[in-house]
């Protein structure tokens, strides 16, 4: 009878290097994405500090916020349909806040060159790269107030990064989880979606949650669910 060849079967040494290997490649998988999730959230952070600088700069040179200044049509020229602001102290989610890209543009004090129109295309007022900045991430920012009434008497105007953003309708959509939100929020803030510097809501996507209460981020969504705002 001839004999059967023999079956080779893992050994426990064998097993355990291989879910060695297996953790190795999923550990690394996992941390070559925390990187990348780290490295955007700078990014992030650093853009919006970008902006911030060129509006206090502003500020310093012209003695008013962009899109605020009352005399803007006798410094700038040619200028834009609603040159002059309220001077009000605030960047106004209103023509100022599509009027401040123009004029940061045209001082020179931040890099591009924006129609300082309100660029209705669809159901967004603006078009990154055409009266407001895009983001390297995606997405872009927009001068607005900061949604809470608590957080308007405090600041005179937020930063807003979004994917599509319309004043007049309120329609917004979202741009990161509210795990990436509560992580910037944590590191550069206090941590809290409805309180502080950096805040966060679900904008106008009912389908999707960004917060548990003002305190908590709701990190139990992984779907992207948080729009955000950096105010000052």
């Amino acid at each position: 009878m001839p004999l059967r060849p023999r079956q080779h079967a893992f050994t426990l040494v064998e097993l355990s290097i291989v879910l060695v290997v297996i953790g190795l490649i999923v550990g690394g998988l996992l941390l070559g994405r925390d990187l990348i999730e780290n490295g955007e959230r700078k990014q992030i952070m650093k853009e919006v500090d970008s902006i911030r600088m060129a509006v206090n700069a502003f500020r310093i040179k012209y003695n008013y916020y962009p899109g605020d200044m009352p005399n803007a049509s006798t410094l700038f020229s040619p200028c834009i349909a609603w040159c002059n602001g309220n001077a009000d102290g605030k960047i106004q989610p209103s023509t100022e806040m599509y009027a401040a890209w123009f004029f940061l543009g045209a001082s020179g004090l931040y890099p591009g060159t924006y129609s300082g129109a309100y660029n209705f295309v669809g159901l967004t007022s603006y078009t990154w790269g055409l009266n407001a900045p895009p983001a390297k991430r995606g997405g872009g920012y927009a001068f607005t107030w900061p949604y809470s009434p608590n957080l308007m008497a405090e600041y005179t105007y937020s930063i807003h990064y979004t994917s599509a953003f319309n004043t007049s309708t309120g329609y917004d959509i979202p741009t990161v989880t509210p795990a990436f939100a509560r992580e910037i929020d944590k590191k550069f803030d206090d941590g809290y979606p409805e309180q502080g510097r950096i805040t966060a809501t679900r904008g106008s996507d009912t389908t999707v949650t960004c917060r548990l209460s003002s305190i908590a981020y709701d990190i139990t969504n992984s779907n992207v669910g948080c729009v955000m705002f950096f105010n000052y």
